[in-house]
């Protein structure tokens, strides 16, 4: 289930309101390291971090599509004091015309594992945004490039860590199995030209794509004279995901091939999203690249972000490099919504032993078996949105139906995130929930074939 949080737009779309300091430089707590390991926990397609802001320790999104950090979501954070703060209106990704408060933060001190920044900006949106229920995760927030302008970092997918050098000792390593690729810098953001061939009467063409490893989607492209959809392409109109100005719908297919403009690197059929150009109109002026690249596509590598350098380096990951790149194909959306206390039972079995037979000889026993009942508080699963006219809609799911099984498997069994990988499976066809709605458990079941 591959829903697109796009933070970046709220940087991108302030219109320059918000000013541009010389801080935000992190540095080795240690000074005798050459490099600083820092794990990280995928949550679909998402790098989430542990980070602390002035001594409160948070979960952030490390997202190369925004500059600053960016905090959405403190209501489970008791105390969080941000200096010199003052109150700025964005605006950002959806329909919706209104602009948002925010606090715009300077002079905070970030610690991310062995790296200090003593002087950050942080901005702050000061209303509520569900982001956190929508993933299933406790999500703060987002940090941004000024964790990365001036270290070469590795994005290790396979071992879930983020890897910083010392820019000395990163110039003296060959990495010779790596693939390097020029990137254009703006702003501390990385921008990286690739090659797609929409449909193939397409000719392939150069697009200049934002390396965003805050979404999680393969490619977003902004459509144009130049990049569109052709109307003999398979396609079906799709939810993409929550925005700061409302939801993100548009439409996603399959492109015929993408490339890597320099390497041997090709992908057959990859997925593509093209988000409505209504959700897009915060842009005002027409932006100087085609769309993004998120982690759908970068999770296939091992990746080595050389923003001070201006060069991306990528190797193969043999796990993941030649996997059909997927999406939510049931078209069914889960959130989190809150806790409920779930009755479980267990059957118990024990021995008895009397001390002694009716007639004082030796010791008898007898196997007793019965049920033990517990109340535990799980995670409440809801439909959030179900994909209009697919076969979950035309079944009858609808949002705010309560989840309680899943093909015969209990939802409480699972984390969210477990469940979301199910719907990415292309060879699971037949499906059948047990959802709670209006105090009533009704069962759904239908067939769902791959529109794309």
């Amino acid at each position: 289930m591959r829903r697109q949080f796009l933070i970046w737009m709220l940087i991108l779309l302030t219109g320059g309101n918000i000013p541009l300091r010389a801080q935000n430089h992190f540095y080795f707590s240690d000074s005798t390291k050459r490099l600083v390991r820092i794990p990280f926990r995928m949550v679909n397609n998402l790098i989430l971090v542990k980070v602390k802001i002035n001594d409160v320790p948070l979960q952030l999104v490390f997202d190369t599509g925004v500059k600053h950090t960016v905090l959405i979501n403190l209501e489970q954070i008791d105390s969080l004091d941000l200096f010199n703060a003052r109150k700025i209106w964005l605006s950002g990704l959806g329909k919706n015309k209104e602009k948002i408060p925010a606090l715009y933060a300077t002079g905070n001190r970030l610690e991310i594992g062995g790296l200090i920044c003593d002087s950050s900006d942080v901005l702050m949106v000061t209303e509520a945004f569900r982001f956190s229920e929508n993933l299933g995760e406790v999500i703060h927030g987002f940090i941004g490039t000024d964790l990365v302008k001036d270290y070469p970092v590795k994005i290790d997918f396979k071992h879930r860590k983020l890897i910083f050098y010392r820019p000395g000792y990163f110039a003296r390593k060959k990495f010779r199995r790596y693939r390097r690729i020029p990137l254009t810098i703006d702003d501390t953001k990385p921008y990286i030209d690739l090659k797609i061939r929409l449909s193939p009467k397409h000719p392939l063409q150069k697009i200049k794509l934002l390396m965003d490893t805050g979404a999680s989607d393969a490619l977003w492209l902004f459509q144009g004279r130049r990049i569109r959809p052709d109307s003999g392409m398979r396609s079906l109109r799709d939810y993409f995901g929550l925005g700061f100005s409302g939801e993100i719908y548009g439409l996603r297919t399959r492109a015929s091939e993408l490339t890597i403009p320099g390497t041997r690197f090709r992908f057959p059929r990859p997925i593509v999203s093209f988000p409505d150009t209504t959700s897009l109109f915060h842009l005002g002026r027409k932006p100087d690249f085609d769309g993004i690249a998120g982690n759908e596509l970068w999770r296939r590598f091992y990746v080595i972000l050389n923003i001070p350098g201006g060069e991306l380096l990528l190797k193969k990951y043999p796990h993941d490099y030649d996997r059909s790149f997927s999406y939510n194909i049931p078209g069914v959306y889960l959130a989190y919504n809150g806790k409920i206390p779930i009755r479980f039972k267990r059957l118990v079995t024990r021995i008895v032993h009397s001390d002694a037979t009716e007639h004082g000889l030796g010791s008898d026993s007898k196997v007793v078996q019965y049920y033990e009942y517990s109340f535990r508080l799980m995670d409440r699963i809801v439909i959030s949105r179900v994909r209009r006219n697919s076969p979950a809609w035309e079944a009858g799911l609808r949002p705010g139906d309560v989840v309680l099984e899943i093909n015969d498997e209990n939802i409480y069994n699972y984390k969210l995130e477990t469940i979301r990988q199910k719907f990415l499976l292309r060879n699971l066809h037949k499906w059948k929930f047990l959802v709670e709605r209006n105090g009533l458990k009704i069962i759904f079941r239908f067939t769902v074939e791959n529109p794309l």
